[in-house]
């Protein structure tokens, strides 16, 4: 099947893998591709990250056609004390740009 892999840049990458190829091997694919290491490579399908590396592309729903989304992979803390901390909450502490997303929260209507 034939994808793409997409940047947020704009760049565009197409494979020819098959549905049964793990999204690990995906990732290093990409990784050569691109010359960016694979540890730092996270893919997105309709914007769900593809967290489980072992699962294949099928398993995941992917088709002949689909775009993927490269964005960098998060960060893994080597400090254990910092895993003892809280997940950050998903709402902006200051109505305006949440953790560097670009996204002007104070602009966005909620209804109600």
């Amino acid at each position: 099947m034939n994808i793409i892999v997409t940047t947020a840049a704009g760049d565009f990458y197409p494979f020819e893998v098959a549905p049964d190829l793990e999204v690990e091997n995906l990732i290093v694919l990409v990784g050569v591709e691109t010359g960016r290491p694979a540890t730092q490579i996270q893919l997105s399908l309709n914007g769900i990250p593809l967290i489980d590396k072992k699962k294949t592309l099928s398993q995941y729903n992917v088709k002949s056609g689909d775009m993927l989304l490269m964005t960098p992979a998060p960060a893994l803390s080597s400090n254990p004390s910092l895993s003892s901390n809280p997940a950050p909450s998903s709402r902006p502490s200051s109505g305006r740009n949440f953790q560097g997303t670009g996204i002007d929260w104070a602009a966005i209507q909620v209804p109600g």
